[in-house]
């Protein structure tokens, strides 16, 4: 029982220390009361922006393109969407970007220093480097092909995640975007 609540502790703590923040957008004249059904805009979903077209940024990684694919559709799953195959068909199409690029930290502060009665100030800095993830879901009314919905997340990344932290890290930005995602419940049976 103590090593559960070690373990809860320590995850609190990381959820705390690496927090994903999110926004969204929604078009207010959607009739999202009407959608019931989403597909993905085409077999690969992943838009791409152009290597360098951002200054610091990496190129997507291929291999987080299934565990986005399954952390959305389980989502939309969840909150009484039906998946469909054929966009053509689709209320609602669904694409997504994704992206990391190198970002700069700095933080300056004043110190002081002294003997005695002689006080000495100055300014401390300090600059770190890091990587900031970016996950973007974009929803488009499959009749009119306009833009209803866009969400995204972005995370301050691990260096070197495991296959188990890219996972968690995927499933918590999707969860964390579709939060404020409208819900789609059948009507009751008659």
């Amino acid at each position: 029982m103590a090593s559960r609540a070690a373990l809860l502790g320590l995850l609190g703590l990381l959820v705390g220390c690496q927090s994903i923040e999110t926004h969204h957008n929604a078009d207010p004249q959607a009739p999202f009361a009407s959608y019931k059904t989403f597909a993905w805009v085409t077999e690969e979903p992943l838009i791409q922006p152009g290597v360098g077209s951002v200054p610091g940024s990496r190129p997507a990684d291929p291999l987080l393109d299934p565990l986005i694919r399954d952390a959305v559709e389980r989502n939309l799953k969840a909150r009484g969407y039906e998946q469909l195959r054929d966009p053509k068909i689709a209320d609602l199409v669904v694409s997504f970007s994704v992206g990391a690029r190198d970002k700069i930290e700095v933080d300056s502060y004043p110190v002081t220093a002294g003997y005695r009665y002689q006080v000495y100030g100055g300014y401390r800095t300090d600059v770190r480097t890091y990587t900031e993830g970016v996950l973007a879901l974009d929803f488009f009314d499959g009749r009119t092909k306009r833009a209803v919905w866009h969400g995204y997340a972005t995370k301050r990344l691990s260096q070197s995640p495991t296959p188990e932290k890219r996972l968690a890290n995927v499933n918590q930005a999707t969860d964390a975007i579709l939060a404020e995602f409208p819900s789609h419940t059948a009507p009751p049976p008659k």
